[in-house]
């Protein structure tokens, strides 16, 4: 019997250590859930409730006013951002239910010398004293304020942590590696070598002063189209183009360059080929009385039905060649790549025009002799 008992006694301590694994297991888990979501990639997922002018909120652990409603508030003739807080006592059939509130700054606030009234204000409401209505008059940038109410039976405290975010409303961005220059049909643009690197410094304002939150993103795009098509190559090994087709240079951006951005710094960088050089850029010599020259065409187009069973007509082609070929030269002056650097907390965005500066990359002699008497 004794032995049974010892034995009871061993199964029982082991499914309790069971249970209180599988509890801490699942502690770990949803404490690791919260940190993934305490650094998502969007700031304003950091906060429990983003304070609107007018909204009634649960009291939560943290909260942000914006520049954005703050200015509309302003606006509007207000004289800042109303937002009421509702605590909750535990259990809700306590017979006291009474609380009190109380704001301060937070111990490492750099405004801590000044009073917190000027910033943000409240009271509890007459009638219900689990509502607090508070007021932020004014910006309160890289400071924290603290929120905390305070049960009268017990003394227990609940706190929540206000900060303030400065939403930008204008983006601009400025390069002191790319050249700004223009054309007459182009426009002002940053002129890039390629196969190179660009930094640019985003900067960002509101009517505040100061932006004290950005989500920056970069997306690339293009202004103009050209005349592009496939690369053929037929049983002797002639290089055709077919399918060719207007298409905007916004399609073929990947080609040509790549964007990144990394806390306030914008980096452009050109791919290793010219639009040239995506549309056949062929050079053609001729021979004519023993005399041989070369002819460059930046856009080589040819009909679809050029090996066709000998149906090409040589005149049809070459009005057609010309004709592509010189509207492909006249659009490629007016084509550019666009960076548009956006926000995505408030939407404000700035674009910026680039394209492909021809440099000089190599001299060489020419492999003649020359004789000199």
């Amino acid at each position: 019997m004794e032995k049974s008992l010892k034995k009871y006694k061993w199964l029982i301590f082991i499914v309790s250590v069971l249970l209180i694994s599988a509890i801490l297991c699942g502690t770990l888990f949803a404490c690791s859930n919260r940190n993934a979501a305490d650094t998502a990639d969007t700031p304003y997922e950091h906060y429990d409730t983003i304070a609107e002018n007018g909204q009634v909120v649960a009291f939560s652990k943290t909260m942000a006013f914006t520049t954005a409603s703050l200015f509309e508030a302003k606006r509007g003739g207000g004289d800042g951002v109303h937002v009421t807080l509702v605590a909750t006592v535990y259990p809700e059939n306590a017979e006291n239910q009474n609380v009190s509130w109380n704001i301060r700054w937070a111990d490492d606030a750099p405004l801590k010398r000044s009073p917190v009234s000027e910033y943000l204000v409240g009271s509890a409401d007459t009638n219900d004293s689990h509502r607090f209505n508070a007021t932020c008059k004014q910006a309160f940038l890289n400071n924290k304020i603290l929120i905390t109410v305070t049960t009268e039976e017990g003394g227990f405290t609940a706190t929540c942590t206000v900060s303030f975010i400065g939403l930008a409303e204008s983006l601009n961005v400025t390069s002191s590696t790319a050249t700004l220059t223009s054309t007459a049909k182009r426009g002002q643009y940053y002129a890039m070598n390629r196969d190179t690197s660009y930094t640019f410094n985003i900067g960002a304002s509101n009517s505040w002063g100061v932006v004290g939150a950005l989500d920056l993103e970069v997306i690339l795009g293009g202004h103009g189209e050209l005349y592009f098509g496939d690369e053929m190559t037929d049983e002797n090994s002639y290089s055709t183009w077919r399918n060719v087709t207007l298409q905007s240079i916004e399609s073929r951006i990947d080609k040509y360059a790549t964007a990144t951005i990394s806390g306030n710094t914008l980096t452009i960088t050109m791919g290793k080929y010219y639009i040239e050089d995506n549309q056949s850029q062929y050079t053609y010599k001729y021979n004519n009385g023993g005399v041989e020259w070369d002819e460059y065409h930046l856009y080589y187009y040819v009909l679809d039905n050029f090996y066709d069973n000998g149906t090409f007509n040589w005149d049809t082609f070459e009005t057609d060649y010309d004709a592509r070929a010189t509207e492909n030269f006249e659009r490629l002056e007016n084509v550019y790549f666009t960076a548009t650097v956006r926000d995505k907390l408030s939407g404000a965005s700035v674009t910026i025009p680039f394209f492909f500066r021809i440099s000089v990359e190599n001299v060489y002699l020419n492999n003649t002799t020359a004789k000199v008497n």
